[in-house]
């Protein structure tokens, strides 16, 4: 059996149990009008992945632009056609697709 380096105090431990508030009950905050907004939605949006995003196109769109060999005015022009034509435009066309097709197909009849 090995010693341990350090041996936790049986008094650290009481005080933080003694500094816990008694009631273990979450506060009123969470309970409230959030929990119920999103009590049945299951994909939450998630903000880091359009930073993330953001920053792969600006990568990759300079990264062309090297290969390329274009001016700054040419790699804005890029960047710009990537992140709204590249990706919103054609996000917005292929949701808005998938939208239609699943609203006449997948829908039970008493929900149409």
């Amino acid at each position: 059996m090995t010693k341990r380096f350090y041996e936790p105090s049986k008094t650290a431990s009481l005080c933080c149990l003694s500094a816990a508030p008694s009631d273990p009950s979450p506060p009123s905050l969470f309970v409230g009008r959030y929990r119920k907004q999103t009590k049945s939605q299951f994909a939450r949006d998630d903000p880091a992945f359009l930073v993330l995003l953001a920053g792969w196109l600006v990568v990759s769109s300079a990264g062309f632009a090297l290969v390329l060999g274009v001016s700054l005015w040419a790699y804005v022009k890029l960047l710009l056609y990537v992140v709204l034509v590249d990706c919103v435009g054609v996000g917005m066309v292929v949701a808005t697709a998938l939208w239609a097709l699943c609203n006449k197909y997948l829908l039970k009849p008493a929900f149409r």
